[in-house]
């Protein structure tokens, strides 16, 4: 160690900088090829658990999966509002991009929206207007995008659910 110290003693000090600095570079390479793979490879558990979805829609906001069974329908008035109970778990601090729309021969886009919520399960009702596509049959669709990570993007898809519009 003595000897090394002496050695480097003797080269310049521009040298002596170079090397650390290129070292120095080496390293934060090699961390960020490192930080590249684990988000490649590692990074794979999902945001989120889909605990319970109603296969249909609710009149109002409820609770409970008892609740949505007592107030399901499978028809509604175009420009109703109606109601998808779910029930989930987020497990990760992470945004998603929730992305909605109706089919029915044609495509009715509903508002994407943001999720940000805190890690913990959750029961909801989401609150959803009926499309003015009266006298069809209208499927209802919604992927949730997380991004995980700056390379890596979830995507959770929801049971579509189809309703008879009057």
């Amino acid at each position: 160690m003595r000897e090394t110290f002496v050695a480097l003693k003797h080269v310049s000090v521009w040298k002596r900088t170079a090397f650390v600095f290129f070292f120095v570079m080496v390293l934060v390479g090699y961390g960020f090829l490192a930080m590249v793979l684990y988000w490649k490879w590692f990074d794979n558990a999902p945001p989120v658990r889909s605990v319970y979805q109603h296969d249909k829609f609710v009149s109002r906001p409820v609770q409970s999966k008892e609740e949505a069974k007592q107030w399901e329908i499978t028809e509604a008035k175009a420009g109703s509002v109606v109601y998808r109970y779910t029930e989930y778990c987020l497990l990760r601090p992470v945004t998603g991009e929730i992305k909605r729309h109706w089919e029915n021969g044609l495509v009715y886009l509903a508002p994407t929206t943001f999720n940000i919520g805190r890690v913990g399960c959750y029961k909801r009702s989401f609150s959803l207007t009926v499309p003015p596509a009266a006298g069809h049959t209208s499927t209802f669709y919604q992927i949730i995008e997380y991004q995980i990570n700056p390379i890596k993007t979830y995507l959770h898809r929801n049971k579509p659910i189809k309703l008879n519009i009057l």
